[in-house]
């Protein structure tokens, strides 16, 4: 994937499901940042040099706070690849949280310091539906990626 393989500074959220992302990051030698779980402590920044040898316990909310330095919402600067988890998207590129706000939050803030980043999810095929409710404050994504294909939104 052209965006990952230009990407030197991922951020991707702390969902269970991104685990496997946040692990290939740190493996490739890309610099992570992760929002902690509901944002209560900003940030984490993870440096795959710093990380011990062990980019799997790294890739863990556990691991991220032993060996990530934190970060506020002030020190937080560019990425170039936003990575955010979703319930299901559509084939507008609409997402579906999981209804708390927290990932339309983190990506407004970080297209903000970072307009051209673009703003990928990973799911599985059956999470790719029709029509997602759409609200005012809902961030489309610009890419999914699933098991099987990649998918391109406008």
């Amino acid at each position: 994937l052209k965006e990952w393989q230009e990407a030197e500074i991922v951020f991707v959220n702390p969902d269970q499901a991104q685990k496997p992302v946040r692990e290939a990051a740190l493996k490739d030698g890309k610099t992570l940042i992760m929002a902690t779980p509901k944002l209560k402590a900003g940030f984490l920044l993870l440096n795959p040099r710093k990380i011990c040898g062990n980019p799997s316990y790294a890739a863990t909310i556990r691991g991220a706070f032993r060996l990530g330095k934190p970060l506020s919402w002030e020190a937080l600067g560019k990425v170039d690849l936003i990575v955010t988890g979703c319930v299901a998207v559509d084939f507008r590129g609409f997402r579906l949280g999981k209804g708390g706000g927290y990932g339309d939050r983190e990506i407004s803030f970080l297209k903000r310091l970072s307009p051209r980043a673009p703003v990928a999810t990973t799911i599985h095929e059956l999470q790719l539906v029709e029509r997602v409710p759409v609200e005012a404050q809902d961030v489309k994504v610009d890419l999914a990626c699933t098991p099987r294909r990649v998918l391109r939104f406008p």
